[in-house]
């Protein structure tokens, strides 16, 4: 009983061992991730501005309207590209935890069949 009770803890603890892992991991990639994201953010907005300003300052006299409008669209259509880029890698993210859930499942799995 008393090796039963210890093994029992030993895979208790390299699990939870595992789950900081995944935990440290995963915690790495979304902070990563997120610099980047806003990194992104700061120059596209930069360069975003200048654009306008420098397409407003060509077509001032002659196009005005039509080149405004054009930006916007062009704005518009960028906004929805990225938004769906974002919402398709977060669906296809994997599961967190997923090493340990899989362990788990073995050793219950192992544990029924004795």
């Amino acid at each position: 009983m008393r090796h039963l009770a210890g093994a029992l803890l030993e895979i208790f603890q390299s699990r939870l061992e595992l789950i900081g892992i995944e935990l440290s991991e995963e915690k790495e990639r979304l902070v990563g991730v997120a610099f980047l994201g806003l990194a992104a953010m700061l120059f596209g907005v930069l360069a975003l501005m200048s654009l306008t300003a420098l397409m407003i300052v060509v077509f001032w006299d002659t196009y005005r309207l039509p080149a405004v409008t054009g930006i916007v669209i062009v704005y518009f259509l960028l906004a929805g590209w990225c938004a769906t880029r974002a919402r398709d890698i977060l669906r296809e993210a994997p599961l967190p935890f997923g090493a340990t859930l899989t362990e788990f499942k073995k050793d219950r799995n192992a544990l029924r069949a004795d």
